[in-house]
């Protein structure tokens, strides 16, 4: 059973994406692209004040363009959906608060110590033998160090420096990094993971103690650089399309280049999925 406050968390991530998508649409050409049969072939057209252009090859730059923009605005409808679904949800469902009280909890945590915790009882518990993941993940009885530390993988620009010596590259990773630790929460950084053709290396590789799954924390700390957000939204794309989704086994969280990481949300993620 999940509690009230991972809905709000998976809402709060849906509202970033449009955002994010509604941003990105907005920087496209203005009109919309479709295709005609034509010449024993389909031709590009773009629609203006309803009025058709052909797109020769000459213009494939803008053509390009205009597809990416037919595909974000089909994912920001998606987007929209799930937003209204979680909401919806959100006004209907009664989580694990409801059947007890916090106070209830609360003080029961209180009463009987570190031996119990309301969230040991908020994610599923895994079956004894561990799934065989496709390509793209992880399997889960993968061996990961009980130490928190750094995988050999581009060590260069990595100048901050953890309580537990573990060095990362930006501060954003450092708060984040530096939080796991007093949680008492293992991780390996920039551990190599293998998407298709191609290899990445996310943020932070989490083996979760309470059921052994395998949970990657990916920081995007510079969404308002264009190119970077353009990048980045290509590597959800791919995280996505291997299995790799938000709020099950995986984890995203979104900052700018002047703005802080918000501590409460790390705090939340730590509490909900990370236990």
């Amino acid at each position: 059973m999940i509690s009230n406050k991972e809905i709000d968390l998976e809402i709060s991530f849906y509202e970033d994406l449009r955002r994010k998508y509604k941003k990105r649409i907005s920087h496209y050409p203005e009109g919309n692209i479709n295709f005609k049969f034509e010449h024993n072939c389909y031709r590009a057209y773009i629609g203006i004040n309803h009025k058709q252009k052909y797109l020769g090859a000459k213009d494939w730059t803008l053509t390009s363009r205009l597809v990416k923009k037919k595909i974000d605005t089909l994912s920001l409808k998606y987007i929209e959906e799930n937003l209204q679904l979680l909401k919806l949800m959100q006004a209907k469902y009664k989580g694990i608060e409801y059947i007890f009280g916090d106070g209830v909890i609360k003080d029961i945590e209180t009463k009987i110590g570190r031996g119990f915790k309301v969230d040991d009882f908020l994610l599923s518990k895994s079956t004894a033998k561990s799934e065989k993941t496709n390509l793209g993940k992880i399997e889960s009885n993968e061996a990961i160090s009980s130490n928190c530390q750094t995988a050999i993988f581009r060590q260069e620009n990595k100048i901050h420096k953890t309580p537990a010596d573990v060095k990362v590259r930006s501060r954003a990773e450092l708060v984040i990094a530096t939080f796991l630790e007093m949680k008492g929460i293992d991780y390996i950084y920039e551990k190599p993971l293998k998407l298709f053709l191609k290899t990445v290396a996310p943020d932070f590789t989490i083996k979760r103690k309470s059921d052994g799954k395998i949970i990657i924390w990916e920081h995007f700390g510079m969404m308002d650089d264009p190119e970077y957000y353009e990048s980045r939204m290509e590597v959800l794309n791919d995280y996505h399309h291997a299995g790799w989704l938000p709020y099950e086994n995986f984890i995203a969280t979104f900052g700018e280049r002047n703005s802080p990481i918000d501590m409460t949300v790390i705090e939340t993620i730590c509490e909900t999925m990370l236990r």
